[in-house]
C-alpha cells in the first residue's frame, strides 16, 4: 500500500520505521491491541491511501480559508463581492492547491 503511488517515499523515516515495526508486532502476536498505536497507524495508512488529487484539494483548501480570513480582515469582500463566491468554488480551490503544489 503506498508503494504505487509513490505516497511510502513522501512518509518520514519514522513514519516507515513505525508501519513496518507494527506490522511485524501484528504478525508475531496477531493483534494490535494499543489505542495509541492504533490511532498512529490508522494516520499512516491514511496518508499511504491518499492519490495526488486529494493532496491537492487538501492544500487548496487550506490556502482558500487562509485568503478568507485576511480578505474578511482586509474588507476585501466589500468591494470585491464575486471573490467571496470564488473561494468556494470547487474548481478555484483545486487551482489555487495546482499552484501550492507547482509553485
Amino acid at each position: 500500500m503506498g508503494l504505487r503511488n509513490g505516497n511510502w517515499f513522501r512518509l518520514n523515516w519514522l513514519d516507515k520505521a513505525l508501519y513496518n515495526c507494527a506490522l511485524r508486532l501484528a504478525k508475531v502476536r496477531g493483534e494490535i491491541k494499543n489505542l495509541d498505536l492504533m490511532v498512529k497507524l490508522a494516520k499512516i495508512i491514511l496518508r499511504l491511501k491518499e492519490k495526488p488529487k486529494t493532496v491537492i484539494f487538501r492544500l487548496g483548501l487550506a490556502k482558500a480559508l487562509a485568503l478568507k480570513k485576511l480578505y474578511a480582515f482586509k474588507n476585501v469582500f466589500d468591494w470585491a463581492l464575486s471573490l467571496k463566491n470564488w473561494l468556494n468554488e470547487p474548481n478555484y480551490i483545486f487551482w489555487l492547491g495546482l499552484k501550492e503544489v507547482y509553485g
